[in-house]
């Protein structure tokens, strides 16, 4: 079973709290909350910069009106656990930004990845490859590779 959870940036809080203000919500509003189809306490935990579940993350973003909401997690402090072998030794955490614009100046499209996984050490070389044949192809990268905590 996986669980990956995702704090706020404070960049990305400072996003959250314009956006919320604007629509003028309380920091705890019970219409954030519904629309984000998550508990007041959760939505706690996402201001304080707390680790909540990837899917509340999103919600919560979402329902603010963020739709970008890859750009708003401390990619940093990423926290994914899994039940794996112990041949499974690193997690691998992207998160990848492009932005590519057509000839036409009035025209943009922007894309983003994020990417959450585990692998073993024998792949390692394998996923390294596959990583750099991506940042190349990109615009904008950052990626960040640590080991598998043990649980």
């Amino acid at each position: 079973m996986s669980r990956t959870t995702y704090k706020l940036s404070s960049e990305g809080l400072k996003k959250v709290e314009k956006n919320r203000i604007f629509k003028g919500w309380g920091r705890t509003s019970k219409e954030w909350c519904d629309l984000g189809m998550s508990s007041e306490s959760t939505l706690k935990r996402f201001l304080k910069g707390e680790s909540i579940s990837a899917q509340h993350f999103k919600n919560l973003c979402n329902a603010v009106g963020i739709e970008e909401w890859q750009k708003l997690v401390d990619w940093d402090d990423v926290d994914s656990t899994k039940v794996v072998p112990e041949t499974q030794k690193s997690l691998i955490t992207k998160n990848i930004t492009s932005n590519n614009s057509t000839s036409d100046e009035n025209s943009s499209s922007k894309y983003g990845l994020a990417v959450t996984g585990v692998f073993s050490a024998d792949k390692k070389l394998e996923i390294e490859t596959a990583l750099e044949a991506v940042r190349n192809l990109l615009l904008s990268c950052h990626i960040v590779m640590k080991p598998q905590k043990d649980d």
